[in-house]
């Protein structure tokens, strides 16, 4: 069994993206908003009780344009009883497919939760937030990355 590498101190880039009208057309273009710094100190909450995620980043690889590129994040629920969970659809380019949105976990099982990155514009970082709700009202957070040829 594989343990996982000592977690780091560094500073988290997180870009805020403009929220966006499901009525508007998708070509319209926004103006991209600057990266926001985030002290060394900011944790994301991976984990909340004995419910956590394997990993707090998510890294794309180069994804062309119009393609689309899946990665799993696991999420773990070493509770003693089932845990329901609820996914914050991030924002566009990286998706959650609607079925896996709401789910639930029994004790000491892990869900493989896929998340689907398509970059629209060639040659440029995404960034964004991965939420996942617990039903005791925690919260745990992955960050998202990815880039487009």
């Amino acid at each position: 069994m594989a343990t996982s590498p000592k977690r780091r101190r560094t500073d988290h880039q997180v870009t805020p993206q403009p929220s966006t009208d499901q009525s508007e057309d998708d070509s319209t273009l926004v103006s991209p908003v600057p990266p926001v710094r985030l002290p060394a100190t900011h944790h994301l909450p991976y984990k909340a009780g004995k419910v956590k995620l394997e990993m707090t980043l998510l890294q794309f690889p180069n994804t062309k344009s119009g393609d689309s590129c899946t990665m799993k994040v696991k999420v773990y629920n070493g509770e003693s009883t089932e845990n329901k969970f609820e996914v914050v659809q991030p924002l566009s380019p990286f998706t959650v497919h609607s079925k896996h949105r709401n789910f639930s976990l029994q004790h000491k099982h892990v869900a493989k939760l896929p998340i689907i990155f398509t970059p629209q514009r060639p040659k440029q970082d995404y960034h964004g937030i991965l939420t996942i709700r617990t039903a005791a009202g925690h919260q745990l957070l992955a960050e998202l990355k990815g880039s487009s040829t």
